[in-house]
């Protein structure tokens, strides 16, 4: 096509998260890492090139550290530690690449919509419930549509704290065409949607400790005045209020960071971090 483009660097979203948190952090950080919690998740983290194993004798002169793609996202495909639900199966199972991404489809935002729906039509589906006789769902209902929900629904029902959970009756009323929904059926919705963001957070974190540890970032930056630094970014960090503070919560629970680890963390949004670190890794390159 002979257009006037030359091509001088090619990142991915996290690795441009990662540059444009390390850009925009203070001095007293180190930025470690930088992470996408959206419709996906996945971190790149900067890695001490002599423990790279897969290196072996190709190390890089000179190079003391690399940039790894961690693609966190398929971790415990065969789900030998990752506890998982019916509803967790069968999302995998009606997605476009079954037995693949398990961790991605627990923590993302593209699907945690869909968990929230299966786990309600199950409950609906369940006659010692009596749910049916609590709610009017019209035949065409969008609750009946895979995929219909989305992940929006679990951040207005989480973020309700009206005395008697008046907003999110009206969201469901407008988004799945239910109606007359009792107040003990919302109730038990957003029980349900909180467990889902939750877990979703928790296991967020469990990455983010996981790398941590691993760069031993804690014990390297050991003086009171240094700062571990995480740039992270997307629609779950940036539009799903409870996320990001869960998931602190979570890493203080981690054994090796704990509370006193957790004052010295800072997990910070890297705007746009895709498109910016982009622009920096082609002004560096």
């Amino acid at each position: 096509l002979r257009l006037p483009v030359r091509v001088t660097a090619l990142i991915n979203d996290t690795v441009g998260t990662l540059l444009a948190r390390a850009y925009a952090a203070p001095k007293s950080a180190t930025t470690i890492m930088g992470a996408v919690f959206g419709t996906g998740t996945n971190g790149a983290y900067i890695e001490q090139a002599s423990r790279i194993k897969k290196l072996g004798e190709c190390v890089i002169e000179n190079e003391r550290v690399m940039i790894i793609n961690s693609e966190w996202g398929n971790f415990d495909q065969n789900l030998e530690y990752l506890p998982v639900t019916t509803f967790d199966k069968t999302v995998d199972a009606q997605s476009v690449n079954p037995g693949f991404e398990m961790f991605e489809k627990m923590v993302s935002g593209m699907y945690l919509g869909e968990i929230l729906r299966l786990a309600f039509v199950s409950l609906l589906e369940d006659s010692r419930m009596n749910i049916l006789e609590q709610t009017d769902i019209q035949a065409k209902s969008r609750l009946y549509e895979s995929w219909s929900v989305d992940t929006s629904v679990l951040s207005s029902l989480q973020a309700d704290n009206s005395l008697d959970l008046s907003v999110s009756r009206i969201r469901l009323e407008q988004t799945l065409g239910l109606e007359m929904v009792s107040y003990e059926v919302v109730r038990a919705l957003r029980t349900i949607a909180c467990s889902i963001g939750r877990r979703a957070a928790r296991l967020g974190a469990v990455a983010l400790g996981a790398v941590i540890l691993q760069t031993d970032s804690l014990g390297r930056s050991s003086n009171s005045a240094g700062r571990v630094d995480i740039g992270v970014d997307g629609s779950l960090i940036e539009l799903y209020p409870p996320f990001a503070n869960e998931m602190r919560r979570a890493l203080s629970c981690i054994e090796g960071i704990g509370l006193d680890g957790l004052t010295r963390i800072d997990i910070a949004i890297a705007k746009d971090g895709s498109g910016v670190g982009a622009a920096l890794a082609a002004y560096i390159a």
